[in-house]
């Protein structure tokens, strides 16, 4: 046995200081990542715009492919914490076709139509907001926004909503900038980094004077986004398009 008085003195003082606490492990994230079929079709053929379906079938008749798969995969290859979410989606086209193709773990929620329409999306909304999911990612355009709107709005829902761009009307405040800052924004939720809830608004165009060359964006209500600067882009105003800039936009 030492009569070391400095050892002694040592495991007292050890034995008075408390043990850093351990901190609690973060819950899984549960992230609901809806995908519009659909979205960005009409783009490609330059329509700007392809609500309805007999703009749909005018798009894919001049060869327009939709690109709200691509992105949403561009999406999830880039978010180096999917794997830690606890996933749900809708099936096939609009979500877990894309989570199965990144091999990502989900539990899907309910089945599309054969030809997916808004109803679809709607109904795939509430029973995200049923399971609780904290987060709800869609990939889309305007349209994608209103329908998740109408949704939320009927079961008086305050779900976070954030949008990966893939539409070809893209006026809302509720979309990431690109794919991969909805990933990196992403990431920062699931690690637990301090993120603000805005509202945002919900806006759409008239898509006949759109294809004339004219703004009119109509406000349809509002939702919450988490937000990080420079993750979120601007609402768009009225005003004239652009015919290079719609082009830019709509291949960015």
């Amino acid at each position: 046995m030492s009569d070391d008085p400095s050892a002694a003195a040592g495991r007292s003082e050890s034995a008075l200081t408390p043990a850093a606490p351990e901190l609690p492990e973060l819950a899984p994230l549960k992230v609901a990542l809806l995908i519009n079929p659909v979205a960005g079709l009409g783009g490609s053929t330059a329509m700007k715009g392809s609500d309805g379906s007999e703009a749909q079938a005018e798009a894919r008749a001049r060869g327009g492919q939709p690109r709200g798969a691509e992105r949403a995969a561009r999406m999830l290859a880039a978010a180096t914490g999917a794997r830690s979410v606890r996933w749900y989606t809708w099936g096939g086209p609009m979500g877990a076709d894309a989570l199965a193709e990144a091999e990502l773990d989900t539990t899907v929620l309910g089945q599309p139509a054969a030809e997916p329409s808004a109803d679809d999306s709607i109904a795939a909304v509430q029973a995200f907001t049923a399971a609780e999911v904290d987060l709800l990612l869609f990939a889309g355009g305007d349209g994608t926004a209103r329908d998740i709107l109408s949704a939320l709005s009927r079961d008086s829902s305050d779900l976070p909503v954030l949008g990966i761009p893939a539409g070809v009307k893209m006026h809302s405040g509720v979309f990431a900038t690109t794919p991969l800052r909805a990933a990196e924004l992403l990431d920062r939720l699931i690690s637990g980094g301090l993120v603000n809830a805005v509202h945002r608004p919900v806006k759409d165009l008239d898509e006949a004077a759109l294809r004339a060359g004219e703004v009119r964006p109509r406000s349809f209500g509002e939702l919450k986004v988490p937000e990080a600067g420079g993750y979120l882009q601007h609402t768009k105003e009225r005003g004239i398009e652009s015919e290079p800039l719609a082009r830019t936009e709509i291949v960015a």
